[in-house]
């Protein structure tokens, strides 16, 4: 009987501290998180928001399709900061027609507003696999003009965004990991063209 109720409260015990641990980690997350967001708004704090059509859609004219249309407008004038979560998976179009320079503006939202995401992962893979072929990257024009373009900085937070992202279990990790390295390699390019410059 004592060597029952000493489990017990030993049971009890270690409970009580792994839910102090979950606190702590709970605690530690959103600091952690707070930290990525003002790296990944700093980073991208050069980029200018598109003004108008033109500067949001090369192709925005020769657009057939009325949903991209619906969906660069929900974007048009916009500060990256106040498109949400819902915007970005409502009208996740738009990311594929929009030029790289509006790109490079809105993906700061997109990095920010899917770090939680742990039912989702459509919107995270839009990043994702675009970076698991470095080859494809520096050779199909659509590619290199939205990832071989970013700066050393902007690189290296996607590179934190990816880390942080990998600790859902919903992820491929396989698939992180090889982004992971693509953006290394993407880092390692721009170094060498700073060099150079």
């Amino acid at each position: 009987m004592a060597k029952r109720m000493a489990q017990e409260q030993l049971t009890g015990d270690t409970m009580v501290f792994v839910d102090e641990i979950k606190a702590i980690q709970k605690k530690y997350d959103k600091k952690t998180e707070k930290i990525l967001f003002n790296k990944i708004e700093k980073a991208f704090s050069g980029r200018e928001r598109p003004k108008d059509m033109h500067q949001l859609s090369l192709n925005y004219t020769k657009i057939i399709m009325h949903d991209d249309m619906v969906a660069l407008k929900q974007f048009l004038g916009k500060d990256w900061r106040d498109i949400t979560f819902e915007i970005y998976k409502e009208y996740l179009d738009a990311l594929y027609v929009f030029t790289p320079s509006a790109y490079a503006y809105y993906l700061p939202g997109l990095l920010i507003t899917t770090a939680n995401v742990k039912t989702d992962e459509f919107l995270i893979n839009s990043v994702i696999f675009s970076l698991m072929d470095y080859e494809k990257i520096i050779t199909d024009s659509y590619l290199y003009e939205r990832w071989a373009k970013l700066t050393i900085d902007e690189y290296i937070v996607i590179k934190e965004w990816l880390r942080w992202i990998s600790r859902n279990e919903i992820y491929n990790n396989q698939e992180v990991m090889d982004a992971i390295i693509n953006i290394d390699k993407l880092i390692n390019r721009a170094q060498k063209l700073e060099i150079k410059s």
